[in-house]
């Protein structure tokens, strides 16, 4: 019933764009982070894709902003203002207020992690919890963190790069620079005055990222006609760009992500190096769709590497696979446990969901101690050692009061030798002389429990 009175939401709040997914729906919304405000009266005018069109276009009173800077927030009311008009929208008229999980970077400040949780419990979110996003970008990939064994992501936004390697449900070494999808649309702007002496905004900046853009050597080039204010005369200009001249317009960006892999990579254990290097290296977010990206990668670290087969997605079908779980974590930083079943492994909408089944489960990635503590726990009848199981058994029958041979609640049979009970003729192996005439009541009596010794003579006094 409660689940018709409130939702729980994922807010994937990106520099450039802004997902947001409901339990039980999936992806509900996709716009870019851009809110337009009067400055006149500081009232929001437009959010999302209508405030996106209106960027670089608006009159004097009207500035279209992004309130999202380098992965935190630059502006406060803004940044609440666009983050209500999300949850409104997803959610819609409920009773009871959503519980919101919100995707972070893993160099977030104590300082930025309290404005989050300030503007979404200021927006109406009754609880609100923070997971890093190369956490919720892995379990989004399809990648099974919860197991020991390594796991590497590389997760490209608009304004924040997150390296980390992965196992057993935590960050073993990360880190986290302020260079994205927004330094490459800096970088070809700057590239276009220094050759061309041209002048560009952002969105033609970034139609050419997504078209010509590249960053691996390549045969065949891909052209565009690109058009903009000259800075000489100030006329409007056209000039061809090449696909080969974006590997030099983009070098100092793409060395600055690759400098920080490095780093990351020698940091990590020797052990999770190798499964890395068997399992390759996985990116996602938006920037890893830049052409030739992963060939690079590959060819500067000698690891795999591949895109996720949804790179823009991963981060927020990660973190909506961990919802069914929210009732049991506390409010903050989310940490993942390791013997739950949610998060093992996400790559759509229905992978998200968090509820596999054991024959589900993928046993080559699984250390075979957490197999045979999986097997256990399934009732299977499956024992690295068969005396495991009859020392399992053990103890579950002396819970329930019974030993082998018997029945539960029927009285223990004496694992004492017979040569050392006692008895009451004080002869070896012989019953007490008078068992029969005691009564009912001492019959019951455990035989441990006796008082066999014989009676005691008095002793003759002179």
């Amino acid at each position: 019933m409660f689940e018709k009175l409130s939702r729980d939401i994922v807010i994937d709040f990106g520099t450039a764009t802004v997902l947001v997914y409901v339990q039980g729906q999936g992806i509900v919304l996709k716009e870019p982070s851009v809110v337009a405000i009067d400055t006149t009266t500081d009232r929001v005018v437009k959010v999302g894709q209508d405030a996106m069109e209106m960027l670089g276009r608006t009159p004097e009173h009207i500035k279209a902003v992004r309130p999202m800077k380098n992965g935190s927030i630059s502006q406060y009311e803004v940044t609440l203002q666009m983050l209500r008009y999300f949850i409104r929208r997803a959610c819609g008229k409920v009773w009871i207020p959503p519980r919101v999980m919100i995707c972070v970077p893993t160099g977030i400040t104590e300082v930025e992690m309290r404005a989050v949780m300030d503007a979404s419990h200021e927006a109406g979110a009754r609880r609100t919890y923070l997971i890093e996003e190369p956490k919720a970008a892995a379990i989004g990939a399809g990648l099974n963190i919860k197991s020991p064994v390594g796991s590497m992501v590389v997760n490209i936004g608009g304004g924040v790069s997150d390296i980390a390697v992965l196992s057993m449900g935590g960050v073993v070494v990360s880190d986290s620079i302020r260079i994205g999808g927004d330094k490459f649309d800096e970088a070809i702007q700057s590239y276009m005055r220094r050759r061309y002496n041209l002048l560009i905004g952002e969105r033609t900046a970034e139609d050419i990222k997504i078209r010509i853009g590249d960053v691996y050597d390549h045969k065949k080039p891909a052209y565009m006609r690109v058009s903009g204010r000259s800075l000489s005369d100030g006329s409007q200009r056209e000039v061809l760009l090449s696909s080969k001249e974006m590997i030099e317009a983009l070098y100092e960006p793409i060395t600055a992500i690759l400098d920080s892999i490095c780093s990351v990579i020698e940091h990590t254990p020797p052990e999770l190096v190798g499964d890395i290097l068997q399992k390759g290296m996985v990116l996602t977010g938006g920037g890893s769709l830049l052409h030739g990206l992963d060939r690079l990668i590959e060819r500067v670290t000698g690891i795999p590497t591949f895109v996720a087969r949804k790179p823009i997605s991963a981060t927020v079908l990660g973190a909506g696979s961990l919802l069914p779980d929210l009732g049991s974590m506390p409010e903050g930083l989310v940490t993942i446990s390791t013997r739950s079943a949610s998060g093992s492994r996400a790559g759509n909408a229905s992978d998200a969901r968090g509820d596999r089944r054991p024959d589900d489960r993928r046993q080559d990635d699984r250390h075979p101690d957490a197999r045979r503590d999986d097997d256990r726990r399934d009732n299977r009848d499956v024992y690295a050692d068969p005396r495991e199981r009859y020392r399992d058994e053990d103890v579950s029958q002396r819970q329930n009061g019974a030993s082998y041979g018997r029945p539960a609640g029927s009285r223990p049979v004496s694992t004492r030798p017979a040569s050392t009970r006692p008895t009451g003729s004080g002869q070896v192996g012989s019953r007490p002389a008078d068992h029969r005439s005691r009564g009912p009541r001492q019959d019951n009596r455990r035989e441990n429990d006796r008082d066999t010794r014989p009676p005691r003579r008095p002793s003759a006094r002179n």
